[in-house]
């Protein structure tokens, strides 16, 4: 994980600003991230808790609590791809934007292979119900308004 963090060190000063703006419209709404041994819950891709799949009842450790989803990192052809679509195995990037400049490799958190990613879409306000009226009567087009007449040939 030393070699991910580092790799994600060096893109976050040119991306990191992209990947907060695109995780709050990717990731809005209600989310859950599962690993084999975790359930990650999130609200408009912030992390509000993670329980254990062995103890439920654990408590989601402080420190983790405010990081936001930037990602899933997958290996393809030996090389690791960034993306905001889940993917089988791949793995879950978690970061903490800092007021410094400079993040350091303690503001990552990659998790394990996920096995799965679901969400809920934030709602989109009050929906409103259209009054029914009544079906309305049209008077059918004519088949043709356009009269075709033969012209006299010149030849």
């Amino acid at each position: 994980m030393d070699l991910l963090s580092s790799f994600l060190v060096k893109l976050a000063p040119s991306s990191a600003h992209g990947w907060l703006a695109l995780g709050s419209e990717v990731f809005a709404g209600k989310s859950e991230l599962e690993t084999a041994n975790s359930v990650y819950v999130f609200r408009d891709g912030v992390l509000v808790s993670r329980a254990k799949r062995r103890s439920p009842s654990s408590e989601t450790k402080a420190s983790l609590v405010g990081l936001r989803l930037v990602g899933f990192l997958a290996e393809e052809d030996r090389l690791y791809a960034l993306s905001p679509r889940w993917r089988p195995a791949s793995l879950g990037v978690l970061f903490r934007p800092s007021p410094d400049a400079e993040p350091d490799p303690k503001a990552f958190v990659v998790t394990t292979a996920t096995v799965a990613f679901g969400r809920e879409p934030a709602p989109s306000g009050p929906r409103l119900r259209r009054a029914m009226s009544p079906p309305s009567v049209r008077t059918p087009v004519p088949a043709s308004l356009t009269r075709l007449f033969a012209a006299k040939t010149l030849f």
